[in-house]
């Protein structure tokens, strides 16, 4: 099961050899989750009105680039939940061109609250995040 949208490399995502600068894989994997939760009929702002929820922050990332790509080319992003935790999970990405994978890699994020000093710390997913989120990646053709 895997959200799947498409992600344009414009002019200034290369670097001076005329492949993409590798930071951007990092930026597009933070864009796909949040289509993914838009999908699903959740943005930040909605989380943190309905839900309670102040953010989904990092606690990991990683990316292994497989292939080049260019200017002009449109790769498949393909986003899947490797696992549920309370508070928490892991998300795989996948870059493909035209079938052929030019980079995977991978986030952890993490569900938090803000208490009346500004402090965050974890919080549940809420049951109807989980269950939108769980309808949207059963539902991709990916």
């Amino acid at each position: 099961m895997a959200f799947s949208c498409q992600q344009r490399i414009d002019w200034g995502d290369c670097d001076e050899a005329g492949v993409v600068f590798y930071p951007n894989y990092f930026a597009w994997m933070d864009a796909a989750f949040h289509r993914l939760c838009l999908a699903a009929g959740h943005s930040q702002r909605s989380l943190r009105e309905d839900f309670g929820v102040f953010g989904t922050p990092l606690v990991s990332a990683d990316c292994n680039f497989r292939g080049p790509a260019t200017y002009n080319e449109t790769l498949d992003v393909l986003v899947s939940v490797s696992h549920w935790g309370a508070s928490s999970l892991g998300l795989g990405y996948r870059f493909e061109r035209d079938g052929r994978l030019i980079c995977e890699g991978s986030e952890g994020r993490v569900f938090v609250k803000k208490d009346a000093e500004g402090r965050m710390s974890k919080t549940a997913i809420p049951d109807a995040v989980r269950t939108t989120l769980e309808t949207v990646l059963a539902a991709s053709p990916a």
